[in-house]
């Protein structure tokens, strides 16, 4: 991709049609230290760099929106209206139930088959470090009850990208955004020699157990999904032949990060969440084709994403996830590169 000239950077480059026909813009932010575009299918992150390293960008990503279209990974997307799963594809709330489509059966995936990630969000400022996004879901939307109106706001400052979510609704509803980038700092190959630290407070049971997912433990008694040390991710991997998919509970604004012994900068990631989902990329694999035509493959790429607890509407032992009318929904996720 070229570098856009300042007229681009406000309207956005073309970045190909979606099956429907709607065009599909990318837009590029900079400051002094980092390069990140955005495209407006899904509110996705195509490519986030330094700016003395250009075009060795640290998250996967396509270079057309077909190829997002296509993705079933929700490569560098925006998860909403509920990030993870809700168990089971119903929640109730004031005694109103609410049945949801089963797009990971059966469970309920980031939002539904056509969640925020499959979405053309419409773009309201941009300037050269900053870009707001807009999104009205409407009642109903995938099953959700109440007209959801969202921003995400992307701002760059030095080697830190603010990533920040405000909402609104017009009935009560869940709801957990967050972002879907897949993280490897040499920009190609496994992640296996990448350094993780999550300094995680417990591991939650999630969908691997459908008797008890809501219940949180020690990590103590898991140490093959211990990263409260900073550890090799391929020293876990070799004990976990399914790979990583799990939700850690964490204190806010704890930092996680991510490193490689060949790369000088690490990537930390902080949030006002309550608890992070790890994900080793175990399904990339077969022809989801990047820049240049090859295919992604299997642990090539490691996913933070900040979020509430899967399935806390349903779960009155979990911290709460429903945004009432009159209520304001805002949370923020911080990426640093140095």
């Amino acid at each position: 991709m070229h570098e856009p000239s300042i007229q681009e950077k406000r309207e956005g480059e073309a970045f190909g049609r979606l099956k429907d026909g709607r065009p599909a813009r990318l837009y590029t932010l900079t400051s002094d230290a980092l390069s990140l575009s955005i495209t407006d299918y899904g509110a996705r992150m195509v490519s986030l760099s330094a700016k003395d390293a250009p075009g060795h960008s640290i998250i996967l990503g396509y270079d057309n929106v077909a190829a997002y279209e296509a993705d079933p990974a929700f490569l560098g997307a925006c998860c909403g209206r509920y990030a993870n799963r809700i168990y089971g594809a119903r929640y109730e709330i004031d005694g109103v139930a609410y049945n949801l489509p089963a797009n990971d059966a059966p469970h309920t995936l980031h939002g539904g088959p056509k969640g925020f990630f499959a979405r053309l969000w419409e773009m309201v400022a941009v300037s050269d470090d900053s870009l707001t996004l807009r999104l009205i879901s409407p009642d109903g939307d995938q099953g959700f009850g109440g007209q959801l109106e969202v921003e995400a706001q992307f701002v760059l400052s030095g080697d830190g990208l603010t990533v920040t979510y405000v909402a609104s609704t017009t009935k009560p509803t869940p709801i957990s955004l967050t972002h879907h980038p897949y993280f490897n700092l040499r920009g190609a190959g496994d992640i296996h020699d990448h350094v993780l630290h999550v300094p995680a407070t417990g591991i939650m049971n999630g969908f691997q157990d459908a008797a008890r997912p809501h219940d949180i433990h020690d990590l103590e008694g898991h140490p093959e999904l211990d990263f409260r040390a900073p550890i090799r991710i391929g020293d876990k991997l070799s004990a976990l032949p399914v790979g990583i998919d799990h939700t850690y509970a964490v204190e806010k604004d704890a930092v996680f990060t991510l490193s490689h012994p060949e790369v000088a900068r690490s990537l930390t990631v902080s949030a006002d969440m309550p608890s992070v989902q790890v994900y080793a990329g175990a399904n990339l694999k077969g022809g989801r084709n990047r820049p240049g035509g090859l295919p992604y493959k299997p642990f090539e790429g490691l996913c933070l994403e900040p979020q509430a607890f899967p399935d806390a509407p349903n779960a009155p032992s979990l911290p709460p996830a429903i945004l009432r009318p009159g209520e304001t929904y805002q949370r923020q996720i911080l990426y640093t590169y140095r």
